[in-house]
Order: C-alpha cells, then sequence, then structure tokens
C-alpha cells in the first residue's frame, strides 16, 4: 500500500509541474451539446480522459475522479448552473469542459499541498492490463475502449462489492457512435434501476438506454453512425463475470489452457439473426460475398445505425459465468482481430508472452494485433497478478508459483463456446 501512495505522490508532483494551465482544449469534446440526462457521464468520460492521458496509476483513477466528480456535481445544478441552457435544455459542452479540467488540477494541488488525504487503493489484488489499438490502413480510427476499475467507487454505488467494467467498440461510418457508447453506456448501467442487484438486466437497459439517447442527437455523425459493443462487468467479491454485446466484436477467456468462447457474433448469416429481421419486414442480402441487412450491414445488431433500425438491434446478448478463480486471463477484440487470428492462436501468443514478461505489457497485444488492414482494438485483462510461469520437466505444460492462480496448462486444442445460456434464459452458465 504504502508502495502505491509513493506513485500517487509522484505522479501529483510530475502532474503539477508539467501541466499547462492555457490548453484550452485538453480532452476530446464528442458531442456539441449535453443533455441533463448524459451530463455526468460526460463529465466522468473528461476526468478519464484527461488522468488517463497524464498516466494517472491506475489504482488511483476511480477513487480520485469520484474526489474531482463530487466536487463538480454541485455546479451541474440546472437551476445555478452558468453552462446550462435552460431554454434548449442543454449544456454547452466546452465552458463545462474547461472548469471541470480546471478543478481536476486545483484538487491535485491540494492533495500535494496535505489539504487532502491520499486515497487508499480499494481493490488489494492489482489485475495488469494490456491495451493495442491502431487504425491499420484505414483513413481514421474509429474503435474505442473503456477502462475502469472499481466502478462502483466512481459512481458511487452502496455495496461493498467490487466491480471492474472493460468495453470495446467498433465503429462504423464514423466515430460517432462508438465515442458516445464509450462515454455512456457504464454511466446507463450503473443507473438502472436493476443495479448493482440484477447486473445482467442492468447491462440490457444499459445498451438499450444508450441507443435510444444517441439516436435522439441531431447531429449527422451520430444519426448515420453505428457500432459494435462487447463489455465485461466483473464482480470480484462475487466472482461472476457478465459479458454483453452486440454486433461481431468479441471475447474469449483462457482458463487452464483451454479456451472458452464467451460470444456468439451477430451477423446476418446467421438463421435465427435472418428470421428475427425478416418478421420485422426487413430483408437480408447476399451481396459483396456476404449477407447484409438491407443490403447494407453484415451486423445484424449494433448501438445506432438510425436508417436501419429497427431491423438492426441493440437488444444484447448477455452470459453470465460463475467464476472459480482457476481463470488466466479475457481478450476483447474487434473483428479486426479475429478475421486474421483464431482464437488459439491469439490466446497462445499472450501464454508465451506471460512466460517470458509476467507482466503482459503492451508488446504482448503488439504482437497478437499488428499487420491488418482494419481498425484494431484489442484488450487483455489478466485474472491473475503477475503470474510466474516457467517450464516445467513435462513437454507441452507449464506449472505455477503457490503464490499465483494460474494452474497448469496443455497445448490449446479445445474451443468452447459457455454462451449458449443467456440474458433471456434468466440462469447463469458456469465452467
Amino acid at each position: 500500500m504504502d508502495g502505491e501512495v509513493i506513485k500517487y505522490q509522484k505522479f501529483f508532483e510530475h502532474f503539477l509541474s508539467s501541466v499547462n494551465s492555457a490548453d484550452q482544449l485538453p480532452v476530446k469534446i464528442i458531442v456539441p451539446t449535453t443533455t441533463k440526462a448524459e451530463v455526468k457521464g460526460t463529465v466522468i468520460d473528461w476526468i478519464l480522459q484527461y488522468l488517463y492521458s497524464w498516466s494517472c496509476p491506475r489504482s488511483l483513477i476511480s477513487p480520485l475522479a469520484k474526489v474531482i466528480l463530487d466536487e463538480v456535481k454541485p455546479s451541474l445544478d440546472t437551476t445555478v448552473c452558468p453552462f446550462y441552457n435552460e431554454q434548449q435544455g442543454v449544456f454547452t459542452p466546452i465552458p463545462l469542459m474547461q472548469y471541470v479540467i480546471g478543478k481536476i488540477r486545483e484538487i491535485c494541488q491540494r492533495f500535494v499541498d496535505g489539504k487532502l488525504q491520499y486515497p487508499q487503493p480499494v481493490s488489494d489484488q492489482p489485475n495488469y492490463l494490456s491495451i493495442f489499438a491502431t487504425k491499420n490502413r484505414r483513413r481514421c480510427m474509429e474503435d474505442c475502449h473503456v477502462i475502469i476499475s472499481d466502478l462502483n467507487v466512481l459512481f458511487d454505488v452502496k455495496t461493498p462489492n467490487r466491480a471492474n467494467y472493460y468495453a470495446i467498440f467498433d465503429g462504423h461510418n464514423g466515430s460517432g457512435a462508438a465515442l458516445y457508447s464509450s462515454a455512456h453506456l457504464h454511466q446507463f448501467l450503473v443507473e438502472s434501476q436493476f443495479y448493482p442487484m440484477y447486473p445482467d438486466q442492468a447491462l440490457n437497459d444499459a445498451f438499450k438506454m444508450t441507443d435510444r439517447h444517441l439516436l435522439e442527437k441531431e447531429d449527422t455523425q451520430f444519426k448515420r453512425s453505428g457500432t459494435t459493443a462487447v463489455c465485461v462487468l466483473w464482480h470480484q467479491d462475487e466472482n461472476m463475470l457478465y459479458t454483453a454485446w452486440v454486433g461481431d466484436s468479441e471475447a474469449i477467456l483462457a482458463k487452464k489452457g483451454k479456451i472458452y468462447k464467451l460470444v456468439e457474433p451477430h451477423r446476418a448469416a446467421r438463421e435465427d439473426e435472418r428470421q428475427r429481421i425478416s418478421d420485422l419486414k426487413g430483408v437480408v442480402l447476399f451481396w459483396g460475398a456476404s449477407w447484409r441487412v438491407n443490403g447494407q450491414l453484415a451486423i445484424s445488431r449494433a448501438i445506432g445505425d438510425s436508417e436501419h433500425k429497427p431491423h438492426v438491434s441493440s437488444t444484447p446478448d448477455i452470459v453470465s459465468l460463475q467464476l472459480d478463480g482457476d481463470e488466466d486471463f479475457v481478450i476483447l477484440a474487434c473483428d479486426g482481430l479475429w478475421d486474421s487470428v483464431t482464437y488459439e492462436k491469439a490466446a497462445q501468443a499472450v501464454y508465451n508472452h506471460v512466460q517470458s514478461d509476467p507482466d503482459i505489457r503492451v508488446s504482448s497485444v503488439k504482437k497478437v494485433g499488428r499487420n491488418w488492414n482494419p481498425n484494431l482494438r484489442l484488450l487483455i485483462s489478466p485474472s491473475a497478478a503477475q503470474a510466474n510461469l516457467y517450464r516445467s520437466g513435462t513437454s507441452g505444460s507449464f506449472w505455477h508459483r503457490p503464490i499465483h492462480k494460474w494452474h497448469k496448462w496443455a497445448i490449446l486444442t479445445n474451443l468452447h463456446y459457455v454462451g449458449s445460456v443467456l440474458y433471456t434464459s434468466g440462469t447463469n452458465g458456469s465452467f
């Protein structure tokens, strides 16, 4: 714990000595206006963007963001907020963002001056992450990812259960839908009446609310754009993993050398999806070497894509899994990876890299994710801290040191899909 506090001190000192207070646009503004329903998610998105851009220690981000949010909240009261246009019913983002960023700098100074105590890390075990993103040969990047450790701390959810949230969004027809979803899906998840008691139902709510608010935007970049989404909600204390998705971004889980497929992609080629679309008076045509909704989209579910509603649904499929602690890691990635690499090869690359570099640094995902044409975004989340694998005398297997949760594993040969039990069935899956 003392080591974490030292990291916090170094971060604050470096930040305050290097920050350019004259920078008027230090974070990305996603939308030209923000409604009352969206403002909390928007402010949190700015805070997270800013802290990540300064390499804030991950264990500090959620507790620090909560301190900042608590300070900003009174100013979001629409009766007193100078950045709220009552006639239009929206906040003006740029001056509000500049106010929030100013508060971040002010609060960091208070920590250095000793006026605020350093927050203690909530999670007692670090969970190492690797992220890699590249636009490859595409003109622009339309993908986004979100990492929120201690989700319940950030949103002040009154529960002792710790929750971590990871998500990837693969946008098309522009980045608007992916950017919007990356800022608001987790907000609407936590604000659902079903959270935290029924996370699967809350995820279902969150996807639909995100889609609804996105489609209300008048800006063209939001009306025409769409995005896939795959998100993982990990409740550590309950050992539950919830995976929700629309579209063809995917997630796999590795456990003792076996690969468990968490997602069954929503593609127009699926017979059940074609039947659903047909029942809604839509058409699925074979065009350009693949089945396409209304002759255009190869995916059959997405957030956004207003021109293809209701045929392209925003209703997610959801898998709930009871974990037992033997799991090694989860990979979330858009189809830019899975169209080029098998599940086994992706997992094998991670296992191989973990053996030589237990920290699972970004180089591991660069090795998996380079050299393909589409946008690519890849997130690897191991379930054990700094696993120290080393070769045993048995060919093709590895053993773990007792202090870690990595177990003997064999050459990857078996692929299991654990998504046969979905949210709509009302029951959970398990290994």
